[in-house]
């Protein structure tokens, strides 16, 4: 049901209670939920069509009234709804509605079950209470997969006015704000200037909410605005003018807003000298602009129409109209990508794993092991030619045969798409393409051509696609021939290993996953072959002719992924060593399996965390970063023996590991190595962490917290063992003035910079955060006068205040930067520190004890109340860094993740703080929101015994 339908209901259900008038609040019967059929749902990848059926009796309100039911959520504290807008007393909900809601909104850990509770709420209207039913347990376990939104269809001339069937045909609005009244997209008219006309419906049926243009809109020519009605009314074509709208749909309000309209959007930059655009595609189901950048170098932007009227950057951070050039930190060929589709969410990205792939893949599919899915559905059937007629590429092109052509997900635009995908069968090579699984059952008919004018004739009868087809091609005629499809083994030898139990893991490039879809994958049996013992696994026919790749392991110790594996014979693999990281290497068939290549992981590129904390293997400790160092301070380990690593960006694609080794207590460097297995602590205790990659050699700290927190600087002056420049305007922030150690400082010589312009000092060439000093703030320098500055993301530009020649003097110990008139004497450097850390805080008796295993957070607007920033303990205080703010918003500090009395803090009734000041706070449900005074970065203290939570900004602490 649409909500504007709903409305009118709303409408007529108040009018019955004012004619009734026998509403009472104490006598409203709730809705009573039904037992749920199953116990537990494992969502995957493969089963997301499959529905989960929520019944339920009726509400009562104690007059005739149309009621809407809505289907609740919650884990952990957090509600949301799972659908809503009910008029019945039964829904099916699918596994993919479901997965959305319960990965996203409500934040369950990836591949694991957890305790979900579902409830029914049943209202009339804002009028009157909402009511609920009682609750029932479900056990969920989420999978990866993109955030689904409510969405309205838009239908019109420009996509053939039909509700798609596929992707391709696929043109909405999305309710990102979840409010079921705002919808909002970017919608592609694939042309300029046409006559466009179009509606809107909710559903993909005419009639199914649909909304039309009110009477005299038609006449209107590009309005900011046009009025709707519900139901069928004139079509909208106040539009045409531009390729690509922006709009905004308010379904209550009736009204279609314009926000933007362009033609064409484009990439330009000091890669192309700021000449012609570099054109972006839209794909419309991800909702992103793409484009391949070659050589992308130095600075760059977007714009649209070729135009400088409206165009993005960056500031403070984040995409912005008309900002600052976004830099790029290491030249190469890139994917770029640009969101602008939600108003209050447009952000950029870049990928060189991405560049060059075919169509526009998912940028969060990892390239290592795995390639990026290609354009194809998986678990379609297969289409295979055997060409003897010395084509050079042979190409299928298909409709259906019931549709008479028009069917949408074939391959029904000439020529049709080219067959690559080689098997060989019975001593016969075939070239094949793999159609969509949604033409699984389809009867379909079939040309082959070479695209270049040869083809062969239609079939005399289509083919139904319950199966793989094999054709021969000769003298122009294709002929089915008759193939008994073979299926293939692989056989692991273990006996190096001395495991008692083998699993596998098996997937391909396109996204399959042979091995059930859940980690460890399938468990294998042992068959004795000629004296030797093999754990065996026997592939689907279909996988005949794929590229493979396979894990073996035995659910703790595992090979390197082992790659490259065409499936057109059996395969023997016998694992023989471990290496460095501590996984089995293996040989293939006799031959040593290709090792993967080491990435080149530089630190600052990434977020890190630590995972296994007492055993929690879903959330990451989050890490700061801190003199070149990422440091997780006042981590408690609650046994010996516990084990840990440090990943990046919550995902295992990069994590760093010792093999089962002991780690070094105390402050001395140890080396941890790429995706090696868990780091062992001897001891339980509060530990500081701290973790840094150095030339692609990673290392770790773990001292006992309080004790030697700084990482030791040199005893005397020394040069880093990276070169190092002065980069700015001056260069176009594309070269460095370079810096020369003279001793005692490092010192740029004859620099020219202008006034109000602003320069950085960096690792020589490159963006790196471990090497990337400037003021935490944009500052202007004295002549002759320093500037302190930190290390890291954080670091903003030193401003020039006049027109000169200079010399720019770095000291990267004493984190100082001078600007002296060329050839005056060199500034007087500090002695290498360490830096001082805040004084502890008297413990004054009153206040709130923290336990070990309670993380704190801080929660607020700026994650719209739904994730935490982590604070870790620093110097007797709680501390969340580099925590972004907006002005008049409000935040509170809380237990991570929960709203639990016990940990909720803020003032007690709603007060701002001041930028570097401190508010009284109060613990439990009087607790109210602490109001930022001003929009930006800062660090978050809190002291548990004075109750008290201090502002600062970044780098500042409540004792300086």
């Amino acid at each position: 049901m649409s909500l504007a339908m709903a409305a009118g209901l709303m409408a007529s259900c108040t009018k019955d209670l004012e004619e009734v008038q026998t509403y009472a609040p104490e006598n409203v019967v709730a809705p009573s939920i039904h037992a749920l059929d199953v116990n537990e749902v494992v969502i995957t990848a493969d089963n997301q069509t499959e529905t989960l059926t929520f019944s339920w009796d009726a509400a009562d309100y104690g007059a005739p009234t149309a009621i809407n039911y809505a289907i609740m959520a919650a884990y952990n504290g957090t509600e949301a709804p799972v659908i809503s807008g009910i008029n019945e007393l039964e829904y099916a909900v699918t596994y993919e509605a479901l997965n959305a809601v319960v990965a996203f909104d409500l934040g369950c850990p990836l591949n694991v079950a957890s305790d979900v509770v579902f409830r029914i709420s049943a209202s009339i209207s804002s009028t009157y209470p909402t009511v609920y039913s009682e609750s029932v347990t479900l056990k969920v376990t989420p999978t990866a997969a993109e955030k689904k939104y409510d969405m309205y269809y838009v239908i019109g001339s420009f996509n053939g006015w039909a509700h798609g069937t596929v992707a391709a045909n696929y043109d909405f609005l999305y309710n990102f704000s979840g409010d079921g009244n705002t919808y909002e997209g970017i919608i592609d008219f694939r042309e300029v200037g046409g006559a466009i006309e179009f509606k809107f419906t909710h559903g993909a049926a005419w009639g199914d909410g649909e909304m039309s243009a009110a009477e005299g809109q038609k006449e209107l020519e590009e309005p900011s605005a046009v009025t709707l009605v519900a139901g069928g009314g004139d079509n909208i074509f106040a539009y045409g003018a531009n390729r690509y709208y922006h709009f905004t749909l308010d379904v209550a309000g009736l009204t279609l807003t314009k926000n933007d309209a362009f033609d064409m959007i484009g990439v330009i930059g000091d890669f192309n000298s700021w000449g012609a655009d570099v054109e972006m595609t839209y794909n419309a189901q991800k909702r992103r602009f793409y484009a391949d950048v070659e050589n992308l170098s130095g600075g760059f932007k977007f714009r649209a129409n070729g135009g400088w009227d409206k165009n993005w950057g960056v500031k403070d951070g984040k995409l912005a109209a008309g900002g600052d050039n976004i830099a790029v930190e290491t030249a190469g060929n890139y994917r770029v990508y640009l969101y602008l589709s939600e108003s209050g969410n447009q952000y950029y990205e870049i990928s060189a794993d991405m560049y060059g792939v075919e169509g526009d893949g998912n940028t969060e599919t990892p390239v290592e092991p795995t390639p990026p899915a290609p354009e194809v559905e998986k678990g379609g059937k297969f289409i295979y030619v055997n060409n003897q007629d010395g084509w050079a590429a042979t190409y299928l092109y298909t409709w259906n045969a019931a549709e008479g052509g028009e069917s949408s997900g074939l391959t029904n635009t000439w020529p049709g798409k080219e067959m690559t995908v080689a098997t060989t069968v019975n001593g016969v090579a075939y070239v094949g393409y793999e159609m969509p699984e949604s033409t699984n059952g389809m009867s379909i008919n079939y040309i082959f051509n070479n695209n270049d004018g040869t083809q062969t004739a239609d079939p005399a009868a289509p083919i139904v696609l319950d199966r793989n087809y094999y054709f021969t091609i000769k003298d122009g005629v294709a002929t089915e021939d008759v193939v008994e499809e073979v299926s293939y083994k692989l056989y692991a030898d273990v006996t190096a290993t001395g495991w008692e139990n083998v699993n596998i893991w098996a997937w391909d490039a396109d996204g399959n996953n042979y091995s059930g879809g859940n980690w460890p994958g399938v468990a294998l049996s042992a068959e004795e072959v000629n004296g030797v013992t093999y754990y065996v696994f026997e592939l689907p026919a279909n996988v005949t002719g794929k590229t493979i790749s396979v894990i073996f392991n035995n659910g703790t110790e595992q090979t390197v992924d082992l790659t490259g594996v065409v499936m057109d014979k059996d395969h023997t693999f016998t694992l023989t060593e471990k290496d460095a990281s501590g996984k089995w290497l293996a040989t293939i068939d006799g031959t040593e399996a290709p090792k993967p290549e080491e990435k080149v992981v530089v630190l600052g590129e990434h977020t890190w965390g630590l995972i296994g904390v007492n055993g929690d293997w879903g959330a990451d400790v989050a890490m700061t970063l801190e003199q070149g160092w990422m440091v997780a301070k006042g981590v408690t380990f609650d046994a010996a023996d516990s084990e840990f690593k440090v990943r990046a960006d919550g995902g295992w694609d990069i994590s760093y590991g010792t093999g089962k080794e002991y780690a070094t207590v105390g402050g001395e460097a140890f080396t941890v190595t790429f995706n090696a297995d868990n780091i062992l602590l001897a001891e339980a205790g509060t530990y500081d962490i701290y973790f840094t990659i150095v030339d692609n050699a990673a290392s770790m700290k773990v001292v006992v917290a309080g004790g030697n927190v700084t990482p030791e600087q040199p005893a005397a002056p020394a040069p880093l063992d990276v070169e190092l420049g002065v980069v700015g305007d001056h260069t176009s922030w594309s070269t460095d003035s370079m810096l020369e150690w003279n001793g005692a400082i490092y010192v740029a010589k004859n620099v020219a910079l202008e006034a109000g312009k602003g320069f950085k000092v960096r690792k020589a060439g490159v963006w790196d955060d471990t090497y990337n000093w400037g003021p935490s703030a944009a500052t202007e320098i004295a002549v002759g006068g320093s500037l302190d500055v930190v290390c890291g993301s954080g670091a903003q530009n030193i401003l020039v205040p006049a027109t000169g020649t200079y010399d720019v003097y770095f000291d990267y110990a004493g984190l100082k930067v001078w600007l002296m008139t060329a050839g005056a004497e060199a500034p007087e450097t500090s002695a290498p520190v360490t830096p001082e850390q805040p004084e502890q805080p008297e413990q004054p008796s009153t206040g709130v004890e923290i336990p070990a295993d309670v993380q704190l957070g801080v929660v607020g607007d700026h994650t719209s109340w739904s994730s935490d920033s982590m604070m870790a303990l620093e110097g007797g205080y709680y501390v969340a860094k580099g925590v972004a703010l907006e002005a008049g918003k409000g935040f509170k500090v809380r237990k991570a993740g929960v709203w639990d009395d016990a940990y909720n803090f803020g003032p007690s009734a709603a007060t701002e703080i001041a930028v570097g000041g401190s508010l009284d706070v109060v613990n439990g449900s009087g607790a109210q929101n602490i109001l930022v005074p001003a929009t930006g970065t800062y660090d978050v203290y809190f002291d548990n015994h004075a109750m008290k939570v201090w502002l600062m900004e970044v780098g500042k602490t409540p004792a300086n």
